[in-house]
Formats: structure tokens, C-alpha cells, sequence
């Protein structure tokens, strides 16, 4: 029994009786049986529920993998929306936090890409607008040259119903 042997069945322990002390309520049987066969007690509804502890809480880890899972989710939908299916392996995704090592090998494995890229704030694409000239010129007639060359400028808004403001 080597001490990572011992560590790792004193965590699966811990985790299998706290889990039973969770669902107590909803599989009372089940968990009374993994309980009574795991540990000396009575039973697992005597147990007090278990509390929060803090110390086991990495707001790092949890903030990395919101961002990592984010990803992921805007990679599916890209490649959903270009007709790419994952099992096409692309050559690289460009993303614009820089992440550990683990993290870039999970994005690697989820979106199907050979590399991660990291680039800066500065090449991130900024949205633009092209008016159709054709649509808003019965409307605004003389002044649809002045709008498309705001619109062009960067001189817009996007509102909340979707349309855009000039």
C-alpha cells in the first residue's frame, strides 16, 4: 500500500460518504446501503448535512474552466455555423486569454485543432455596419450618402430589438 494508494482511497472515501449524506433525502435506500457497507455508523440519515468548506473552493480553477467552457461552446457553434464537423480537424483557434498548458490540450481535444493560438486585444475584429442603400434610400433620400459614410466610420449603435442606430 503506497502512501498516492492511500491517499487516493481516503478521497474516494470522503467523497462517497459525503455524497451519500447529499442524496440521503431523495434515494434513501441506496444511500443507506453504500453508507452502512462504507462506515462503522448507524446510519446515514443520523449524519449531519454536510457544510462548505472553503478550503477546498480555487476560484482560479473554476474561473479558467468558465473561460475554457466558453470557448468550447463558441468553437462548436462556429464550426456549426460554417458546416464544419468536428471530426475535421482544423489547424489552429485563435483565443485571446492565455491558458495553461492543461487548458490549451482540452481545447485541442474539444474543438479538434492542431494548435491554440494566443493574440492580443488589438486584433480582435470589431463589428461592422453597411447600410443598404437601396432600402433606406425612400426613407432618407438625400441624406443616405451622410449615413453610409457614418456607418462606415464606426458612428453606430447596436440596439436591444437588434436593429442598428447611425
Amino acid at each position: 500500500m503506497t502512501n498516492d494508494k492511500l491517499q487516493a482511497y481516503n478521497t474516494l472515501y470522503e467523497v462517497l460518504t459525503e455524497t451519500c449524506k447529499i442524496i440521503a433525502p431523495f434515494m434513501p435506500f441506496v444511500s443507506e446501503y453504500i453508507f452502512k457497507n462504507l462506515s462503522e455508523k448507524e446510519s446515514v440519515h443520523l449524519e449531519l448535512f454536510p457544510e462548505v468548506n472553503p478550503a477546498f473552493i480555487l476560484e482560479d480553477l473554476n474561473k479558467s474552466t468558465k473561460i475554457v467552457q466558453d470557448i468550447i461552446t463558441l468553437g462548436l457553434s462556429a464550426r456549426a455555423n460554417a458546416k464544419l464537423r468536428v471530426r475535421q480537424p482544423l489547424n489552429y483557434v485563435k483565443v485571446t486569454t492565455d491558458l495553461d498548458e492543461y487548458f490549451k490540450e482540452i481545447l485541442k481535444e474539444e474543438l479538434n485543432v492542431k494548435e491554440v493560438k494566443v493574440f492580443s486585444s488589438e486584433e480582435i475584429p470589431s463589428q461592422i455596419c453597411k447600410p443598404n442603400a437601396r432600402l433606406i434610400g425612400p426613407k432618407f433620400a438625400t441624406d443616405v450618402k451622410f449615413i453610409i459614410s457614418e456607418a462606415k466610420a464606426g458612428n453606430f449603435k447596436l440596439l436591444e430589438n437588434g436593429n442598428v442606430k447611425v
